[in-house]
């Protein structure tokens, strides 16, 4: 802690891979059957590492703000053989590599005005940006064949405030409005959100709330292509 606030560092990685080798594995190997493995070598590997910073800041008695910011990286990869079934020879069959870059963004303010009310606001920012092909291989032309690419950048922008009234000392009513930007098909989300919390008495409480949350599809979904009856994607 400083008179500037307070600063906390955080970071994590790790490496991982797993191999579902049917050309090395023995009859009597379960994993086969449970990942659908069997005629084929899988190799799956995920890779990723986390570094970033927050800090708080003391306003006021009434008053504070939270800053983080942190940068993300993963990859995952994924490596597919089949095996003949007479001779056991190995051949290509499908490839995949996924990196994905991100520097996220998370600010707030939170401000209590008086006993019964606190108004809280900010928003999430996340840059991110992505590297991935998927190719399967045709033997027709004898090389991999490219079914998914993407490299480039894209932003999430997500604002948000919070409104929470003590009605009563057994009586708390949050409300708050959340919005959403994907800037990569630039599509749109408000969401509002709400919820009441009675306590009964102590140790006992029931709450309702009601709340619209939307969130993205899988990042290849975006880029999946379709084949059209005219030959073209």
């Amino acid at each position: 802690k400083t008179k500037l606030g307070s600063f906390s560092i955080f970071g994590i990685g790790g490496l991982s891979d797993i191999s579902i080798l049917d050309s090395e594995a023995d009859t009597s190997n379960l994993a086969l059957d449970f990942y659908g493995g069997e005629g084929f070598d899988l190799i799956n590997a995920s890779d990723m590492a986390v570094l970033g910073i927050t800090h708080r800041y003391l306003v006021n008695s009434t008053t504070y703000t939270s800053l983080t910011v942190a940068g993300t990286f993963h990859v995952f990869r994924v490596q597919v053989d089949s095996i003949t079934p007479d001779e056991h020879i190995i051949l290509p069959y499908f490839r995949n590599s996924h990196k994905e870059q991100k520097i996220f963004t998370n600010f707030l303010v939170n401000k209590k005005i008086n006993s019964q009310h606190t108004l809280k606001g900010g928003f999430m920012l996340s840059l991110m940006h992505f590297d991935f092909i998927d190719s399967a291989y045709f033997d027709d032309y004898d090389r991999f064949q490219v079914l998914t690419r993407f490299n480039g950048p894209s932003q999430l922008f997500q604002p948000y405030v919070q409104w929470q009234y003590k009605i009563s000392n057994s009586l708390t009513l949050n409300t708050g409005l959340h919005y959403q930007q994907y800037y990569l098909n630039n599509s749109r989300s408000l969401e509002p959100r709400a919820g009441i919390r009675w306590n009964i008495r102590p140790g006992q409480s029931v709450s309702l709330a009601y709340g619209y949350h939307s969130q993205l599809a899988p990042i290849t979904v975006y880029f999946n292509k379709v084949r059209l009856e005219n030959g073209t994607y």
